[in-house]
């Protein structure tokens, strides 16, 4: 299965997120970025397995807030 990821300011908006999908089936986990080239904050995302635009709507119908979010592509 996919993994993807949403791009949260907060840590309490990851913990929110990670909730959220994880109780409606998603398995999410909290991680710090570390990767700030882009001229962003650090701040967290929330990763996991599935369907990104299903837990996309999931997190806007629970009113969590998330800044972008993609697929994560394995580096060979």
């Amino acid at each position: 299965m996919d993994k993807a990821f949403v791009k949260v300011k907060s840590v309490t908006h990851a913990i929110k997120a990670k909730d959220v999908l994880n109780s409606n089936g998603y398995n999410a986990k909290v991680v710090r970025n570390t990767d700030n080239s882009v001229g962003e904050s650090c701040g967290y995302s929330v990763v996991f397995d599935g369907d990104i635009m299903r837990a996309e709507g999931i997190l806007r119908d629970y009113h969590v807030k998330f800044s972008s979010s993609g697929k994560i592509r394995n580096k060979l």
